[in-house]
């Protein structure tokens, strides 16, 4: 989502392209997407690069979870709820170099092990399922 620290991203995409780890991938900026078309497009992607910050529990990355993708980047205040190494590669606010190394052994993982992406969107969409419900909540709103 480019109006999220897009300087950070660039980077992050410029140094795997540099590093021809972009070759066989299609980076698209759901930012210009409808809600529609943002939804079909997490269903069909592997990856969601998140460089958010400062929001509190950040939609898009918990959403690209559930929807099956691996959430690479920075988890942001609210986002270290939900951003666990289980199923997730959590980056320290503003380490580039890191995402950018992160995102290389991500593709590798994925492009050598296909099953490494279905076995962590089963633990991240478990996690989502059971911990960000309906039931949960609604009991949620009764405490408060």
């Amino acid at each position: 989502m480019s109006r999220r620290n897009f300087d950070d991203i660039k980077q992050v995409i410029q140094i795997n392209a540099l590093r021809k780890n972009l070759d066989n991938w299609q980076i698209i900026d759901l930012n210009q997407l409808s809600h529609y078309d943002i939804a079909k497009t997490l269903n069909e992607s592997s990856i969601f690069l998140s460089s958010n910050l400062d929001e509190g529990f950040a939609l898009p990355a918990i959403e690209s979870m559930a929807s099956g993708c691996l959430a690479i980047g920075y988890p942001g205040k609210g986002g270290k709820e939900y951003f666990k190494k289980e199923f997730s590669v959590p980056i320290s606010e503003k380490d580039i170099q890191q995402f950018a190394l992160k995102l290389e052994e991500s593709i590798q993982k994925i492009e050598k092990q296909p099953q490494f992406l279905n076995e962590i969107a089963k633990k991240a969409r478990a996690y989502i399922e059971s911990h960000h419900n309906e039931a949960i909540e609604k009991q949620d709103i009764k405490n408060v």
